[in-house]
């Protein structure tokens, strides 16, 4: 969808394609009546129109991940084996640390769960 008025803002910075319009009073509602009907509109043609988004992009896959699914077969195969979402997270999770010894603990804190088959989230 096309943000002329420039309102739409990101979910957060791994989100794709949810954008929304934050309203911090009661102004902006009123302000605001005209675009949020004109991007409604263009929502509704968009889904009738059956468009849909490309693949995600694979995340970068930190370098204390890439060693361990090389090293180790059975954790390659359980990791590859997740939903597309569920190494999504765990990679966006690992990556997410600065330190490099910060990584290989969460590495290794969630090893069982990912030969589990089990997402972050999962219990």
């Amino acid at each position: 969808m096309e943000d002329p008025r420039g309102v739409l803002e990101d979910q957060g910075p791994n989100s794709r394609s949810a954008r929304r319009i934050c309203f911090t009073s009661t102004d902006d509602v009123a302000r605001l009546t005209d675009t949020v009907r004109s991007y409604l509109g263009e929502a509704i043609r968009v889904e009738e129109d059956g468009l849909e988004l490309g693949p995600a992009p694979e995340p970068a896959i930190a370098d204390e991940l890439r060693d361990r699914l090389e090293r180790d077969p059975a954790f390659r195969s359980a990791f590859e084996g997740l939903t597309p979402g569920r190494r999504r997270e765990y990679s966006l999770y690992f990556s997410d640390a600065k330190q490099a010894k910060t990584r290989e603990a969460r590495i290794e804190k969630h090893y069982r769960r990912i030969l589990d088959g089990k997402g972050l989230r999962d219990r």
